[in-house]
């Protein structure tokens, strides 16, 4: 899947994923709550990768192999980061996607995720400004 030039990775999951997840033990007041959070597509968790070529996106199940659900050259894709304190936003626009916005807990143990996705940020395509 991964050979060893592995460079960096970190679990991810779908923006909005945290506050629906936090909301679901609310009942009826929960529901409320998470009418106004995007629903996504995309698996619950997934895991980010790069190496010294590619950026890969993968799903992370519990107890199951994970599956790569695409690739990128790098240079190919945008990302731009937003957010402080607990939950940063990473924004992917990628080809065959489109744009994918993936959040990330930074406290505590994510701390060791930052720098990956400032690896990510810095790997990205160039479009004149600053990401």
């Amino acid at each position: 899947m991964l050979g060893p030039t592995l460079q960096a990775a970190t679990y991810v999951r779908p923006r909005g994923a945290f506050y629906r997840s936090a909301t679901q033990t609310f009942g009826f007041i929960g529901y409320l709550l998470r009418r106004r959070i995007p629903n996504s597509s995309l698996p619950e968790v997934m895991l980010l990768a790069l190496d010294h070529i590619n950026l890969y996106l993968f799903t992370a199940g519990l107890f199951e192999k994970p599956h790569e659900i695409g690739r990128w050259r790098q240079g190919t894709y945008r990302a731009v980061t937003a957010g402080s304190g607990f939950i940063r936003t990473l924004t992917l626009g990628l080809e065959g996607l489109g744009q994918v916005e993936l959040e990330l807990g930074t406290a505590w143990a994510g701390r060791a995720s930052l720098p990956v996705i400032d690896l990510v940020v810095g790997l990205a395509q160039s479009d004149g400004a600053s990401n």
